[in-house]
């Protein structure tokens, strides 16, 4: 039975990338892997009263996956009026520290959100039949309200006249928010903004997901300038604009000035370090294999010294999960080129490391 669990993980790809709408579905709650409510509890109340919050750990610890699990369409908790909308910083230039382009990013996010002809009736049908598996293999009914990363024309039927009202809104007003940020006033046009949505007795809360991605481009060797400028438009957004704000913090950047100024601005979520790396991996590889609709548990596929190399991976890398899954899915290959082997083990292990070395620390 092992072997055949192996051969499940490889071909559904349970161990690698996902869309982002798988993100919630698989993640696993640091506030049950450690205890308390300092992780998912303190963002919902947070997002909840309209707060700023950054969320604040290296890279692959989950900071996008958290963010989707709190406000994402599986998500219990998030109220009726609150509209979780995802403005990704990895598609941007790096003419964005600019306060005109960076409102103008902002904007453009929304009214593609928005725009009732985007996405395609296919891309729509796409998502849906994605959110409807997820769903059903995760065992978390869809929300009936907005939700990070779902597009306006895709929120609930029972939503549908206030969705329809607030794209029609969003479209009548684009062209305004555009010549504002054009004529110099990019903090009036994403105030402007924000006025049509409460129009409509909504609260927009915005975050800005991928910042690491992006800072981290190809632009590094000028990581400072960047960050300054990044975080300049965030501080003038907070003080000018009366909203709700998240963004993803890499712990490297709060070595900088400006960072660490803007920090104090902020309430910090700082992901945690998994106190038992083994117990911990286990659990996170159980739920992407039961997600995957596989039958059998992470001690069907991983013997105790490779899962106990891989929390050594973990350790070494920071607490960088995705690092760790992409090895593990890479040992899951590795071990089914042995024909003898029916559990992935410390050599499969060592294999991977070797593939990956370029990645490792």
């Amino acid at each position: 039975m092992s072997r055949d669990v192996l051969v499940e993980l490889r071909e559904r790809g349970a161990l690698g990338d996902r869309h982002y709408e798988a993100l919630e579905a698989l993640h696993v709650p640091w506030d049950d892997l450690v205890g308390g409510s300092r992780v998912e509890g303190e963002i919902g109340r947070v997002a909840r009263s309209g707060g700023h919050l950054a969320v604040v750990g290296p890279s692959g610890t989950g900071k996008s996956s958290v963010l989707a699990a709190v406000l994402g369409q599986l998500a219990p908790d998030v109220p009726a009026h609150l509209v979780p909308v995802r403005v990704p910083m990895s598609v941007v230039e790096r003419g964005v520290v600019d306060p005109g382009d960076f409102a103008r990013h902002i904007v453009r996010q929304v009214i593609d959100w928005a725009a009732p002809d985007l996405p395609s009736r296919r891309e729509q049908q796409a998502i849906e039949e994605r959110i409807a598996d997820l769903s059903r293999r995760s065992r978390r009914a869809r929300r009936r309200g907005f939700a990070l990363n779902v597009p306006l024309a895709l929120v609930s039927p029972r939503l549908a006249a206030v969705t329809a009202g607030l794209a029609s809104d969003i479209e009548v007003s684009a062209g305004g928010w555009e010549s504002r940020v054009r004529g110099g006033e990019p903090w009036h046009a994403l105030g402007d903004l924000v006025a049509v949505f409460r129009g409509r007795d909504l609260e927009p809360f915005f975050v800005l997901d991928d910042t690491d991605i992006w800072l981290r481009s190809v632009y590094a060797d000028e990581a400072e300038v960047l960050v300054r400028g990044f975080v300049a438009n965030v501080r003038t957004m907070i003080t000018e604009v009366d909203c709700g704000l998240a963004l993803q913090v890499h712990t490297e950047y709060l070595r900088y000035p400006a960072m660490a100024e803007t920090a104090r601005r902020l309430q910090l979520v700082e992901l945690p370090r998994l106190p038992d790396p083994v117990a911990g991996l286990v659990r996170i590889l159980d739920r992407r294999m039961e997600v995957a609709g596989i039958a059998g548990g992470t001690a069907d596929a991983f013997a105790e010294p490779a899962l106990r190399d891989l929390a050594t991976v973990y350790e070494e890398a920071h607490g960088d999960l995705r690092l760790v899954l992409a090895l593990a899915d890479e040992a899951v290959g590795e071990a089914l080129q042995d024909e003898s082997a029916g559990l992935v083990g410390r050599a499969a292990v060592r294999a991977a490391r070797a593939k990956r070395a370029g990645l490792m620390p």
